[in-house]
């Protein structure tokens, strides 16, 4: 059922091929449906591409959460982390629902973190093994409705995305939820966190 879905979305929000490319490295994903499907949203998100930007030689360290809930508006959480160790967390959210169109930008916030936020957040990293984890997991069961959680990060030039479908619980959930709730401080009621 949920091959189905994205199928029909990817039909509804064809992206050109330099869409995807640009976002992502080419064959990250074993289909093409999430690049084109992911690259809509960030694009719609006014997001960069953090790919590219491991690829421009600049030594940056960024991470982004993207969630796409299938009912809900489409969620980007990023932190840009300066040399000197101070950053900037970026919330963006768009009008429209993961699961279907992005829509327009509905809101784009910008503010300091704090030096213990930024290093509770490379804890965070580190405790769900971030760098190290498989960019996609062999799914075992799957559903109609529910939410990619989309972790991506760049440090020392190096480009690294993990995706994974509704998390029930587990390291990744908790870092994911860390860039919600501890970062952004967005309130999102529980039944809308899946």
């Amino acid at each position: 059922m949920r091959c189905g879905i994205i199928g029909f979305l990817f039909l509804l929000n064809a992206a050109p091929a330099f869409a995807q490319s640009q976002y992502f490295p080419k064959g990250i994903f074993e289909d093409k449906v999430r690049a084109s499907w992911y690259s809509n949203q960030l694009k719609a998100l006014e997001e960069p591409s953090l790919w590219g930007l491991s690829q421009s030689g600049k030594q940056a360290v960024v991470y982004r959460f993207l969630w796409l809930r299938t009912f809900h508006h489409p969620v980007a959480i990023r932190v840009v982390i300066a040399p000197d160790g101070t950053a900037d967390l970026i919330t963006k959210v768009s009008g429209g629902a993961g699961g279907y169109g992005p829509g327009p930008l509905i809101e784009n916030q910008t503010k300091r973190l704090s030096a213990i936020e930024v290093r509770e957040l490379a804890e965070q990293v580190n405790n769900a093994n971030f760098w190290k984890l498989p960019t996609e997991e062999k799914q075992t069961s799957f559903g109609m409705d529910g939410a990619q959680w989309i972790l991506e990060g760049v440090k020392d030039g190096n480009y690294h995305l993990v995706d994974r479908w509704s998390p029930k619980s587990g390291t990744y959930r908790a870092v994911c939820l860390f860039f919600v709730r501890q970062l952004a401080r967005l309130r999102i009621p529980r039944d809308q966190v899946y």
